[in-house]
């Protein structure tokens, strides 16, 4: 990827938006089962996620809205899976 850098180090202004509009894909394994949590008056899922050849775990949060609220994934743990966002 081509990237202009501004003197301080950062992104262009134009390319800062560029990235922002795509998709990301990252692929890795589930360390643990997905849980329930409930903040306020909203329910999310969450689990952690590990790439691979890292040992390092990252939290990933799940919020799949349907007309009754959040849907749990139906993600067992040691999963691969590939994570979609920006």
């Amino acid at each position: 990827m081509n990237e202009q850098i501004n003197k301080n180090g950062q992104l262009a202004v134009h390319e800062t938006q560029r990235l922002n509009k795509e998709l990301i894909t990252i692929t890795g394994i589930l360390t643990s089962k997905i849980e329930e949590r409930t903040k306020g008056q909203g329910t999310y899922y969450y689990s952690f996620f590990k790439f691979p050849d890292q040992e390092q775990k990252t939290l990933v949060i799940f919020k799949i809205r349907t007309n009754e609220g959040f849907l749990k994934p139906d993600i067992s743990r040691a999963s691969t899976v590939s994570l979609i966002g920006r």
